[in-house]
């Protein structure tokens, strides 16, 4: 490998150095010169292989810290987004239902009804009573044709999902029969 090359050109040159020394007579050749030529081409070896060990790492460091931030920050502005777009969904889903309670209390203000008779979204607790009431009110016969049943229904005349109310001004008694004529969807195939 490259290292190895590169102590194998570094023992060499120290050989080289030690053959200067021999040939200037400031000591003989033998074997323990090879061998110290050899031992300090390694040392010299081992430190050029650390040295580039540390500059390659430092390399890696810089570019995995640079792949870091840029992750978190590509990250942060995804939560950033994420937020925004739950922020605008929250936003419309909360519009649509006070714009719907909007309409209610602006009804409710119009024909002069205490707003503790609407329940807004689901059937009144004293569902019951309120349909013995229109019933009674309507002398338990049905508002468009008449006849008078044993089974009666109570009706909204406007539908709570589009606006209407439970309040007794949107509520009319109708036969099973005119009933499934109001909704023409539910009647059995």
């Amino acid at each position: 490998d490259d290292i190895s090359r590169k102590a194998f050109y570094m023992w060499w040159g120290f050989l080289a150095v030690d053959c200067v020394l021999v040939v200037i007579g400031n000591y003989g050749k033998s074997i323990f010169s090879w061998f110290i030529a050899f031992a300090f081409a390694a040392l010299a070896a081992n430190w050029y292989q650390n040295h580039k060990q540390k500059e390659v790492q430092s390399i890696i460091d810089e570019e995995m810290l640079e792949a870091k931030i840029q992750f978190e920050k590509r990250n942060e502005d995804e939560k950033a987004g994420r937020e925004i777009r739950c922020r605008e969904r929250i936003e419309r889903q909360a519009s649509r239902r006070f714009s719907r309670y909007e309409r209610i209390v602006e009804a409710a203000n119009r024909k002069s009804i205490l707003l503790h008779e609407y329940a807004l979204y689901t059937y009144p607790p004293a569902w019951d009573v309120r349909a013995e009431i229109v019933k009674k009110r309507d002398q338990y016969r049905c508002r468009e044709c008449s006849s008078v049943s044993s089974v009666l229904h109570v009706h909204h005349v406007r539908r709570v999902g589009a606006g209407g109310t439970h309040h007794l001004s949107n509520l009319v008694t109708l036969c099973p029969k005119c009933h499934l004529d109001k909704h023409p969807s539910k009647r059995s195939r």
